[in-house]
């Protein structure tokens, strides 16, 4: 295929080597014949892609294309609105929705003449760090599709790993993205609370955990992407307050693999520790802390205010008596028997969580730790599987994710040196609100992790 990447597509674009047309007919076939072995796409949009590569072929061939996106391919998660598209946030009760508008992202996307190829796949309400669900089946990891690639943005984290598209949109509010990125080799952004705007959407189950979020094959697609998406919009009020700040010139980095006695497989602390010591061999400080959050404290916030927002969500969706998955049900029922004062008390948690973990990170610039507690296990089966066969529980999946979206901050999982079997995964990137450059700068020095092995060929 014609290139995998933003700049080496933007290149053959301008170039006149491939046309947009050509390019999405390419993708669009392999997207195509992918879907019996991964199940990523929960729709192809055919003739509106063609439609809309024919129309960026005529303003690159006219000299003016609209931006660096201009005729590239991509995909966007099913609980993301584009106007009068279907998205069903992976369940019954959505079934035959429609966005009646764009989310700002994906009416910028457009506005820069990207060409969407596609919907990707995620479990009910975006609720499960696997994907699947009962409206659209299970979603496999490219790498190798006996495995999962997480979610639930898997079905994005899937196309990209697959180089059918070179980034796809997903959402993240609690590892949703850095999940899927760290299963399938690619990179996965969580921007921070207010970077790309949101205006229209699914009812957020968490408020201010959720936002939206960016796979790519490289990183520097991922700022691509996020210069397009992100900046103001006046109905976002988070969008207004947020203030993107100079990378620091020499971050300090504070780094740890447990917390309260919960552990990453060893594998997975293999890689972290590597990173460190590159990271060390490059001049940078590089400390060990402890994880500055009580892992109770935001397990303990966040079931209460998901099951109240699962509550809530349901009692707004159009189907209200389709079947749910079990888990769903059974946390729309507590979230119904949530009292006021358990919702306040979720709420002062939260607030103190956010405290505690500001004081114990102001001494640092950037925080690593893993972003996955293993590598990819069985696609259907919610109980990750360690590379010694040791099972882990899933109430832990989130250890080392949940709590950036606590605080609103910026996360990236950034690709390291896959395990000895192939399957890949990530290590995660943490700074403040606005810290995104600093933490694209830490990124590009561990890339050099990367050079010289050998990736893993998707297999048949």
């Amino acid at each position: 295929m014609t290139g995998s990447t933003v700049v080496e597509l933007r290149r053959a674009l301008d170039s006149g080597e491939i046309t947009s047309e050509a390019l999405v007919e390419q993708r669009l076939a392999v997207a195509h014949a992918s879907q019996a072995r991964l199940n990523a796409f929960t729709e192809l949009l055919d003739d509106r892609a063609l439609a809309e590569a024919r129309r960026a072929d005529v303003r690159i061939a006219a000299g003016a294309p609209r931006g660096p996106l201009d005729g590239i391919p991509f995909a966007v998660k099913d609980n993301i609105f584009v106007g009068r598209l279907r998205c069903t946030w992976g369940s019954r009760r959505w079934r035959d929705h429609r966005a009646l508008e764009s989310d700002v992202c994906t009416s910028r996307l457009a506005d820069g003449g990207a060409v969407l190829l596609g919907i990707t796949n995620t479990p009910e309400l975006s609720s499960s760090q696997i994907t699947t669900s009962e409206l659209y089946g299970v979603t496999r990891n490219p790498v190798d599709p006996a495995l999962t690639p997480g979610g639930s943005s898997g079905g994005s984290a899937a196309v990209v790993a697959a180089g059918i598209v070179p980034f796809a949109l997903g959402t993240d509010a609690g590892g949703s993205t850095r999940t899927p990125a760290s299963l399938t080799g690619v990179y996965g952004l969580r921007p921070s609370n207010g970077a790309i705007p949101r205006v229209t959407g699914f009812p957020a189950l968490v408020p201010e955990f959720q936002v939206i979020a960016i796979l790519a094959a490289e990183l520097d697609d991922v700022g691509v992407v996020l210069e397009i998406t992100g900046g103001p919009d006046a109905r976002d009020p988070a969008s207004l307050s947020y203030r993107q700040r100079a990378p620091a010139p020499a971050p300090r980095i504070g780094w740890f693999d447990e917390v309260e006695g919960v552990r990453c497989d060893p594998v997975v602390s293999e890689r972290l520790r590597g990173a460190v010591l590159a990271l060390r061999a490059q001049g940078l400080e590089v400390d060990r802390i402890v994880a500055p959050y009580s892992l109770n404290a935001v397990v303990s916030a966040w079931d209460t205010l998901s099951a109240v927002g699962v509550s809530m969500a349901l009692a707004q969706a159009p189907s209200p008596f389709e079947p749910i998955a079990p888990g769903l049900e059974q946390a729309s029922a507590r979230g119904r028997a949530t009292t006021g004062e358990d919702y306040r008390t979720a709420l002062d948690t939260l607030a103190d969580i956010r405290r505690t973990a500001s004081v114990a990170l102001s001494d640092v610039d950037i925080v690593l730790c893993p972003s996955t507690v293993t590598a990819a296990w069985p696609a259907d089966s919610v109980s990750p599987l360690g590379t010694d066969g040791t099972l882990f529980d899933p109430a832990i999946l989130g250890a080392f994710t949940h709590w950036v979206n606590a605080l609103g901050f910026a996360a990236l999982s950034v690709p390291a040196r896959p395990l000895d079997d192939g399957r890949p995964i990530g290590i995660q990137l943490v700074a403040a609100s606005g810290c995104e450059p600093t933490l694209f700068a830490v990124a590009r020095r561990l890339a050099a992790l990367r050079a010289g092995v050998p990736q893993m060929k998707e297999r048949s």
